[in-house]
């Protein structure tokens, strides 16, 4: 038989992108090479000829604000991605409150509760991650994943943050950091709304 393998076209831009990247590395290269002349010419107490000193100016001239900008740049991407991934997470923590609102409403007016964990967790598995819903007093009231608790790997309570936030004063969603010993992780927590009232009646949390 035959196969062919194919990919997408090289865009320009990465060929822009990697040439960028080379220039810089060049002009480290030949910065440590000058630095290294100088450090091997100061031990043997010699002095840089005027000649090499403004080499040495130049190249720092180049390459100190390249280097500004390249930190500069990564730091902004790296804080545009984690804001969208903030932004993705909460608005599928959102979109599961609407889902579990109606039936945490009427399990709240019930005394057995079983049928809202168990829709839940059937939600929860059809969405593909987990969620925990607590009250408005801070308390769990389920969660797909039970044995997490049972086992006190966490507390049964809501992040006091989080509390105040939602609860307090009044927002709808955020995003904190949290613990489980050593691993850190972020959560997302979005209001549960009563589809009668629009009051919140829990709030849901997502660890990610």
């Amino acid at each position: 038989g035959v196969a062919v393998i194919s990919a997408r076209e090289y865009p320009f831009f990465f060929v822009l992108t990697n040439f960028s990247f080379l220039f810089i590395a060049n002009l480290a290269l030949l910065l440590l090479i000058l630095l290294f002349i100088g450090v091997r010419a100061w031990f043997k107490g010699l002095r840089l000829n005027y000649a090499t000193r403004i080499q040495l100016y130049i190249y720092l001239a180049f390459f100190l604000p390249l280097v500004a900008v390249s930190l500069t740049t990564l730091s902004l991407i790296s804080r545009s991605a984690r804001e969208q991934i903030n932004d993705e997470y909460l608005s599928k923590a959102t979109v599961m409150a609407s889902k579990i609102a109606a039936s945490l409403s009427i399990s709240q007016d019930s005394i057995d509760e079983s049928e809202f964990k168990n829709e839940l967790i059937a939600t929860s598995k059809l969405a593909n991650y987990d969620v925990s819903v607590y009250g408005i007093n801070g308390h769990l009231i389920a969660s797909s994943q039970q044995i997490i608790f049972e086992r006190q790997f966490m507390a049964p309570l809501i992040n006091r943050e989080v509390w105040e936030k939602v609860i307090v004063n009044g927002d709808n969603s955020t995003v904190t950091q949290e613990s489980i010993g050593k691993l850190i992780y972020n959560s997302s927590y979005a209001a549960i709304k009563s589809p009668e009232s629009g009051k919140t009646i829990g709030k849901i949390g997502r660890a990610h």
